[in-house]
């Protein structure tokens, strides 16, 4: 529940690439994994062809965890994690995705936590093994667990609201400031926007940049709400254009259940978003989802998509999808904060197939 992570908190070439991936899903993994986590951050380097993983952190109870700073790339075609070693990091997990025209890894680090404001920028090179603080004049509010994807056409990060620790209430009064903000790594400059409408504020949804649809697309996770929890889970679906500068409401007929900590990314050959797990919680429950959802922005439908086999039911996974290869890497999460694992699964969206990669 989010008042649990207030309390934590505060204590502490397809066929040719194809053929690759099938053959690296039946090595051994010849290099370690990341170890267990959640709540890290995952982007794919489309030059370097790696999904970089950055931080995250590990339940050791439910008052006490560790936190990582340690940055991964995996290669899905030899199927190996390797542990880079910059000589700087940022002190702890943020917003991540990769900026295809600057061939860089962009991170938004904010955290409202009680006597320390956190609002940092970096960037990551692969290929330099190089984390930068980029410190632009102006940052967006140091707000917790905010969403973060790159629009690609407009060659901007878009960032989406988060929770603002300070000002809420435990246990039952909680402000989601529903915010966007736009990055550009060329020029360094966070601008925020001014849509006039927007989606309720909220925290750990699920959003991914539509390329065919040229928009940012947002789903579910949760909100405010006047209950005895102070939050409720949503499963609505929301669409930004950065060039008209709006949030459109899409309302499909059918959509994946309420939840958050979900993961979703999107299928260039497939052209849809793919969904994958969640937690759906409430009044003291938390129930850790498995189901794989496939979302259309030109028929705007969503629809289940029932694979034979499936990771565990789990939150707190990211996933990339990977060009080269046409599949989807998922890493880590858990069924319950306290019970995260370092697995890592391939998804096939054409053959609608998932594999344990066996790490």
């Amino acid at each position: 529940m989010l008042r649990n992570i207030y309390f934590e908190l505060l204590n502490a070439a397809f066929l040719m690439a194809s053929l690759l991936v099938v053959q690296a899903q039946d090595q051994t993994p010849s290099a370690p994994s990341p170890s267990p986590r959640g709540y890290h951050y995952m982007a794919y380097d489309i030059e370097s062809d790696r999904a970089i993983v950055f931080g995250g952190l590990t339940m050791r109870s439910a008052t006490s965890f560790d936190t990582h700073t340690d940055t991964w790339a995996y290669d899905i075609h030899t199927n190996t994690w390797t542990l880079m070693s910059p000589a700087q990091s940022p002190s702890s997990h943020g917003l991540l995705d990769y900026d295809a025209q600057s061939d860089r890894a962009i991170m938004f680090l904010g955290g409202d936590w009680p006597a320390i404001i956190i609002r940092e920028t970096w960037a990551y090179d692969f290929n330099t093994d190089t984390w930068t603080n980029m410190e632009p004049e102006t940052e967006p509010p140091g707000l917790l667990g905010g969403m973060l994807a790159y629009d690609s056409e407009s060659d901007r990060m878009i960032l989406f609201s988060g929770l603002d620790v300070v000002n809420s209430r435990p246990p039952n009064h909680w402000l989601f400031p529903n915010e966007t903000w736009a990055y550009d790594f060329e020029g360094n400059t966070w601008t925020k926007m001014n849509p006039a409408v927007s989606p309720p504020g909220r925290n750990y949804a699920a959003m991914t940049y539509d390329v065919q649809a040229d928009r940012v697309i947002l789903f579910g996770s949760t909100v405010g709400a006047d209950n005895p929890d102070g939050f409720e889970e949503v499963n609505d679906t929301w669409a930004y254009d950065y060039n008209t500068d709006t949030w459109t409401a899409l309302e499909p007929v059918e959509a994946p259940s309420p939840r958050g900590y979900a993961d979703m990314v999107y299928s260039d050959n497939l052209k849809q978003v793919i969904l994958f797990g969640g937690i759906y919680e409430s009044r003291g429950q938390e129930d850790a989802l498995g189901d794989t959802w496939a979302y259309d922005f030109t028929t705007n439908t969503w629809s289940e998509l029932h694979p034979t086999e499936s990771p565990s039911e789990r939150g707190w996974h990211r996933m990339v999808y990977n060009h080269s290869a046409d599949r989807i890497v998922l890493f880590g999460g858990g069924a319950h904060r306290e019970y995260f694992d370092s697995e890592t699964w391939i998804y096939d969206p054409n053959a609608n197939t998932w594999d344990d990669a066996g790490h």
